[in-house]
Protein backbone atom coordinates (compact mmCIF):
# COMPACT_ATOMS: atom_id res chain seq x y z
CA UNK A 1 0.00 0.00 0.00
CA UNK A 2 2.35 2.36 0.76
CA UNK A 3 4.83 1.49 -2.29
CA UNK A 4 1.73 2.46 -4.58
CA UNK A 5 1.35 5.83 -2.67
CA UNK A 6 4.96 6.53 -3.17
CA UNK A 7 4.73 5.74 -6.61
CA UNK A 8 1.86 7.82 -7.15
CA UNK A 9 3.53 11.27 -5.33
CA UNK A 10 6.92 10.22 -8.15
CA UNK A 11 4.13 9.98 -10.83
CA UNK A 12 2.36 13.30 -9.45
CA UNK A 13 5.67 15.25 -9.29
CA UNK A 14 6.78 15.26 -12.95
CA UNK A 15 9.24 17.72 -12.30
CA UNK A 16 11.14 15.64 -10.58
CA UNK A 17 14.03 14.35 -12.39
CA UNK A 18 13.15 9.52 -12.29
CA UNK A 19 16.93 9.19 -10.67
CA UNK A 20 14.26 11.13 -7.63
CA UNK A 21 11.63 8.49 -7.56
CA UNK A 22 14.46 5.61 -7.92
CA UNK A 23 15.77 6.98 -4.86
CA UNK A 24 12.86 6.59 -3.12
CA UNK A 25 11.88 3.54 -4.18
CA UNK A 26 15.08 2.01 -3.51
CA UNK A 27 16.10 1.26 -7.14
CA UNK A 28 19.43 1.00 -8.29
CA UNK A 29 19.90 2.32 -11.79
CA UNK A 30 23.46 2.38 -11.23
CA UNK A 31 23.40 6.20 -11.06
CA UNK A 32 25.74 7.35 -8.05
CA UNK A 33 24.12 8.92 -4.95
CA UNK A 34 25.24 11.53 -2.14
CA UNK A 35 26.34 8.97 0.40
CA UNK A 36 24.28 9.67 4.03
CA UNK A 37 20.66 9.77 1.91
CA UNK A 38 17.67 10.43 4.10
CA UNK A 39 15.89 7.35 2.81
CA UNK A 40 12.11 7.64 3.65
CA UNK A 41 13.46 10.83 5.43
CA UNK A 42 13.08 12.46 2.04
CA UNK A 43 9.27 11.59 1.43
CA UNK A 44 6.65 14.39 2.07
CA UNK A 45 3.71 14.20 1.46
CA UNK A 46 2.65 15.87 -1.86
CA UNK A 47 -0.70 16.51 -4.00
CA UNK A 48 -1.63 18.48 -7.32
CA UNK A 49 -4.06 21.47 -7.94
CA UNK A 50 -6.23 21.44 -10.65
CA UNK A 51 -3.32 22.21 -13.44
CA UNK A 52 -1.05 19.70 -12.06
CA UNK A 53 0.95 21.68 -10.36
CA UNK A 54 2.66 19.49 -7.30
CA UNK A 55 1.31 21.13 -3.60
CA UNK A 56 4.30 20.82 -1.56
CA UNK A 57 2.77 22.40 1.81
CA UNK A 58 3.42 19.33 3.80
CA UNK A 59 7.15 19.34 2.74
CA UNK A 60 7.50 20.39 6.87
CA UNK A 61 5.99 17.13 7.95
CA UNK A 62 8.58 15.50 10.16
CA UNK A 63 9.13 12.35 8.41
CA UNK A 64 12.01 10.98 11.19
CA UNK A 65 11.98 10.99 14.90
CA UNK A 66 12.71 15.09 15.75
CA UNK A 67 13.68 13.52 19.27
CA UNK A 68 16.68 11.10 18.19
CA UNK A 69 20.35 11.81 17.97
CA UNK A 70 21.54 13.03 13.95
CA UNK A 71 23.59 10.22 12.17
CA UNK A 72 27.16 10.41 12.36
CA UNK A 73 27.86 13.52 9.67
CA UNK A 74 28.63 12.11 6.33
CA UNK A 75 30.72 14.85 3.81
CA UNK A 76 29.24 16.00 0.68
CA UNK A 77 31.95 14.70 -1.80
CA UNK A 78 30.52 15.80 -4.87
CA UNK A 79 30.77 19.70 -3.19
CA UNK A 80 34.49 19.51 -2.25
CA UNK A 81 37.76 21.19 -3.61
CA UNK A 82 40.79 20.63 -2.38
CA UNK A 83 40.73 23.78 -0.82
CA UNK A 84 37.95 25.26 2.38
CA UNK A 85 34.53 24.18 1.14
CA UNK A 86 32.00 26.09 3.77
CA UNK A 87 28.75 27.61 4.83
CA UNK A 88 26.17 25.47 2.48
CA UNK A 89 22.95 27.12 2.74
CA UNK A 90 19.87 25.43 1.07
CA UNK A 91 17.15 26.75 -1.34
CA UNK A 92 13.77 26.08 0.71
CA UNK A 93 11.33 24.42 0.70
CA UNK A 94 13.09 21.41 -1.27
CA UNK A 95 16.67 21.79 -0.78
CA UNK A 96 17.25 21.15 -4.52
CA UNK A 97 19.49 24.08 -4.69
CA UNK A 98 22.07 25.68 -2.79
CA UNK A 99 25.02 27.69 -2.27
CA UNK A 100 28.66 28.22 -0.77
CA UNK A 101 31.95 29.87 -0.22
CA UNK A 102 34.70 28.22 -1.28
CA UNK A 103 38.65 29.07 -1.97
CA UNK A 104 39.09 26.55 -4.75
CA UNK A 105 41.21 27.31 -7.94
CA UNK A 106 39.45 30.03 -10.27
CA UNK A 107 37.75 32.26 -8.31
CA UNK A 108 38.47 36.72 -7.58
CA UNK A 109 39.07 36.44 -4.22
CA UNK A 110 39.96 34.60 -0.86
CA UNK A 111 36.46 33.05 -0.84
CA UNK A 112 33.66 32.92 -3.68
CA UNK A 113 30.40 31.90 -3.80
CA UNK A 114 29.14 28.91 -5.37
CA UNK A 115 25.82 26.86 -6.99
CA UNK A 116 25.07 23.79 -6.98
CA UNK A 117 21.78 21.77 -7.86
CA UNK A 118 20.39 18.10 -7.41
CA UNK A 119 17.59 16.31 -8.48
CA UNK A 120 16.40 15.37 -5.13
CA UNK A 121 17.68 14.93 -1.45
CA UNK A 122 20.56 12.12 -1.13
CA UNK A 123 21.33 12.65 -4.84
CA UNK A 124 24.87 13.74 -5.71
CA UNK A 125 25.31 17.69 -6.47
CA UNK A 126 25.81 18.88 -9.79
CA UNK A 127 26.47 21.88 -11.29
CA UNK A 128 28.70 23.71 -9.11
CA UNK A 129 28.96 27.42 -10.73
CA UNK A 130 29.90 30.70 -9.67
CA UNK A 131 27.39 33.46 -8.70
CA UNK A 132 27.78 35.91 -11.21
CA UNK A 133 27.90 38.90 -10.36
CA UNK A 134 28.67 38.67 -6.49
CA UNK A 135 32.21 37.54 -6.29
CA UNK A 136 35.24 40.47 -6.13
CA UNK A 137 39.10 39.80 -5.11
CA UNK A 138 37.78 40.83 -1.40
CA UNK A 139 36.56 37.86 -0.59
CA UNK A 140 32.86 36.53 -0.28
CA UNK A 141 31.43 34.78 2.61
CA UNK A 142 28.38 33.04 4.12
CA UNK A 143 25.95 33.13 1.64
CA UNK A 144 21.81 32.74 2.34
CA UNK A 145 19.46 32.90 -0.45
CA UNK A 146 15.75 33.70 -0.64
CA UNK A 147 13.24 30.98 -1.02
CA UNK A 148 12.65 32.62 -3.84
CA UNK A 149 15.87 33.08 -5.35
CA UNK A 150 15.95 36.95 -6.07
CA UNK A 151 17.41 37.91 -2.60
CA UNK A 152 21.15 37.28 -1.84
CA UNK A 153 22.53 38.49 1.54
CA UNK A 154 26.11 37.88 2.05
CA UNK A 155 29.08 38.68 4.45
CA UNK A 156 32.01 41.11 2.50
CA UNK A 157 34.69 42.93 5.10
CA UNK A 158 32.88 43.01 8.13
CA UNK A 159 29.66 43.82 6.54
CA UNK A 160 26.25 42.14 5.80
CA UNK A 161 25.18 42.57 2.24
CA UNK A 162 22.40 42.19 0.04
CA UNK A 163 22.03 41.67 -3.55
CA UNK A 164 18.78 41.30 -5.23
CA UNK A 165 17.35 40.52 -9.11
CA UNK A 166 14.24 40.55 -11.17
CA UNK A 167 13.82 36.73 -11.54
CA UNK A 168 15.41 34.10 -10.90
CA UNK A 169 17.50 34.34 -14.51
CA UNK A 170 19.10 37.48 -14.07
CA UNK A 171 21.94 37.83 -12.46
CA UNK A 172 22.20 39.65 -9.13
CA UNK A 173 22.63 43.48 -8.94
CA UNK A 174 25.50 45.19 -6.85
CA UNK A 175 25.50 44.52 -3.61
CA UNK A 176 25.05 47.08 -1.29
CA UNK A 177 25.67 47.32 2.72
CA UNK A 178 22.61 46.74 4.78
CA UNK A 179 22.58 49.45 7.12
CA UNK A 180 20.49 48.97 9.71
CA UNK A 181 22.70 45.48 10.09
CA UNK A 182 26.17 47.35 10.52
CA UNK A 183 28.27 48.18 14.01
CA UNK A 184 31.42 49.05 12.80
CA UNK A 185 32.43 45.44 14.40
CA UNK A 186 32.55 42.71 12.38
CA UNK A 187 29.40 41.41 11.21
CA UNK A 188 28.97 38.11 9.25
CA UNK A 189 26.92 34.92 9.28
CA UNK A 190 23.46 35.77 7.43
CA UNK A 191 21.04 33.20 8.03
CA UNK A 192 17.30 34.04 6.41
CA UNK A 193 14.61 32.08 7.95
CA UNK A 194 12.72 30.12 5.31
CA UNK A 195 9.52 32.33 5.01
CA UNK A 196 12.03 35.37 4.88
CA UNK A 197 10.21 37.36 8.09
CA UNK A 198 13.73 37.32 9.97
CA UNK A 199 17.63 37.50 9.43
CA UNK A 200 19.80 36.18 11.97
CA UNK A 201 23.47 36.99 12.05
CA UNK A 202 26.72 36.63 14.51
CA UNK A 203 28.49 40.55 15.01
CA UNK A 204 31.33 40.95 17.63
CA UNK A 205 29.70 44.05 17.92
CA UNK A 206 29.41 43.82 21.88
CA UNK A 207 32.69 42.75 22.84
CA UNK A 208 35.94 44.68 22.71
CA UNK A 209 38.37 41.34 22.07
CA UNK A 210 36.47 40.16 19.07
CA UNK A 211 34.28 37.30 21.01
CA UNK A 212 30.82 37.21 18.55
CA UNK A 213 27.29 37.07 19.93
CA UNK A 214 23.91 35.84 17.60
CA UNK A 215 21.43 38.99 16.60
CA UNK A 216 18.53 39.26 14.78
CA UNK A 217 16.67 41.61 13.13
CA UNK A 218 13.15 41.77 10.39
CA UNK A 219 12.95 42.40 7.05
CA UNK A 220 10.15 45.40 6.63
CA UNK A 221 8.19 46.11 3.28
CA UNK A 222 10.64 49.45 2.16
CA UNK A 223 13.42 47.34 2.34
CA UNK A 224 14.98 48.03 5.64
CA UNK A 225 15.12 46.13 8.77
CA UNK A 226 13.49 46.56 11.95
CA UNK A 227 15.90 47.01 15.19
CA UNK A 228 18.56 45.00 15.86
CA UNK A 229 17.82 42.65 18.95
CA UNK A 230 20.23 40.12 20.55
CA UNK A 231 18.82 36.20 20.53
CA UNK A 232 17.28 35.55 23.89
CA UNK A 233 18.91 32.19 25.09
CA UNK A 234 22.02 31.76 23.41
CA UNK A 235 23.40 31.36 26.94
CA UNK A 236 26.46 33.03 27.79
CA UNK A 237 30.45 31.98 27.81
CA UNK A 238 32.36 31.33 24.80
CA UNK A 239 31.90 32.62 21.14
CA UNK A 240 29.07 32.28 19.30
CA UNK A 241 28.10 32.50 15.81
CA UNK A 242 26.34 31.02 12.36
CA UNK A 243 22.90 30.78 13.83
CA UNK A 244 21.20 27.99 11.48
CA UNK A 245 16.78 28.17 12.78
CA UNK A 246 14.00 26.17 11.86
CA UNK A 247 11.34 27.71 9.40
CA UNK A 248 9.32 27.97 12.78
CA UNK A 249 11.95 29.29 15.07
CA UNK A 250 11.52 27.21 17.40
CA UNK A 251 14.80 25.56 17.16
CA UNK A 252 18.08 27.37 17.05
CA UNK A 253 21.83 25.65 15.92
CA UNK A 254 24.86 27.37 16.15
CA UNK A 255 28.43 26.96 17.10
CA UNK A 256 30.12 27.94 20.10
CA UNK A 257 33.36 27.23 21.92
CA UNK A 258 31.87 27.79 25.62
CA UNK A 259 32.74 25.11 27.99
CA UNK A 260 31.07 21.52 27.79
CA UNK A 261 32.04 21.37 24.19
CA UNK A 262 34.44 18.75 22.81
CA UNK A 263 36.71 21.43 21.76
CA UNK A 264 36.92 24.80 19.49
CA UNK A 265 33.54 25.81 17.95
CA UNK A 266 31.23 22.53 18.45
CA UNK A 267 27.77 22.36 17.34
CA UNK A 268 24.96 23.19 20.15
CA UNK A 269 21.28 23.20 19.61
CA UNK A 270 18.48 25.70 22.05
CA UNK A 271 14.71 25.31 21.55
CA UNK A 272 11.65 27.21 23.03
CA UNK A 273 7.88 26.89 22.57
CA UNK A 274 7.02 29.60 20.93
CA UNK A 275 8.73 32.83 19.18
CA UNK A 276 7.21 35.15 22.19
CA UNK A 277 9.61 32.95 24.22
CA UNK A 278 13.25 33.06 24.43
CA UNK A 279 14.98 30.27 24.37
CA UNK A 280 15.98 27.36 26.19
CA UNK A 281 19.97 26.73 27.71
CA UNK A 282 21.12 25.20 24.89
CA UNK A 283 23.26 21.69 24.89
CA UNK A 284 26.06 20.65 22.65
CA UNK A 285 24.78 18.11 19.59
CA UNK A 286 27.73 15.86 20.15
CA UNK A 287 27.31 13.31 17.87
CA UNK A 288 27.51 16.04 14.67
CA UNK A 289 30.46 18.05 16.67
CA UNK A 290 34.71 16.92 17.35
CA UNK A 291 37.73 18.01 18.46
CA UNK A 292 37.70 20.66 15.31
CA UNK A 293 36.03 23.22 14.49
CA UNK A 294 32.63 22.59 13.61
CA UNK A 295 29.54 25.01 13.08
CA UNK A 296 25.55 24.69 11.86
CA UNK A 297 24.76 25.76 8.22
CA UNK A 298 21.82 25.19 7.70
CA UNK A 299 18.75 22.95 8.88
CA UNK A 300 15.58 21.25 7.82
CA UNK A 301 12.01 22.48 7.74
CA UNK A 302 10.83 18.92 9.42
CA UNK A 303 14.39 19.19 11.55
CA UNK A 304 15.42 15.82 9.90
CA UNK A 305 18.44 16.89 8.22
CA UNK A 306 21.12 19.41 9.64
CA UNK A 307 24.24 20.41 7.35
CA UNK A 308 27.59 21.19 8.98
CA UNK A 309 30.67 22.68 8.03
CA UNK A 310 33.95 20.93 9.40
CA UNK A 311 37.75 20.84 9.61
CA UNK A 312 37.92 17.63 10.53
CA UNK A 313 39.48 16.32 7.94
CA UNK A 314 41.91 18.61 7.73
CA UNK A 315 40.74 21.21 5.52
CA UNK A 316 37.09 22.87 5.93
CA UNK A 317 34.24 20.59 4.16
CA UNK A 318 30.37 20.63 3.88
CA UNK A 319 28.95 17.78 5.65
CA UNK A 320 25.09 16.33 6.37
CA UNK A 321 23.88 14.65 9.26
CA UNK A 322 20.61 12.79 9.60
CA UNK A 323 18.23 11.60 11.93
CA UNK A 324 16.29 8.42 11.20
CA UNK A 325 12.92 8.33 9.65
Amino acid sequence: MRLAWIVRACVAAGIVAAAGCDLILGIDDGTAREAGGPGDAAIAETSTDANGAVDASDASTPLCDTDAAFGTPTILSTLASSANDEHLRLVPPNELAGIFQSTRDGGLGAADIYSATRSSIGDTWKGVTPLAGIDTSGGENDPSLSADGLTLYFARGGNILRATRATAQDTFGTPATVAELASGANDFGPYLIDDGSALYFSSTRASDAGVSQLYFAHPIADGGFTAVATVNGQGTGGDNRFAAVTADQLVLYFGSTRSGGQGAHDVWVATRGSTSLPFASPHVVAEVSSVDEDTPDWVSADRCRLYVTSNRGGTYKLYVATKSP
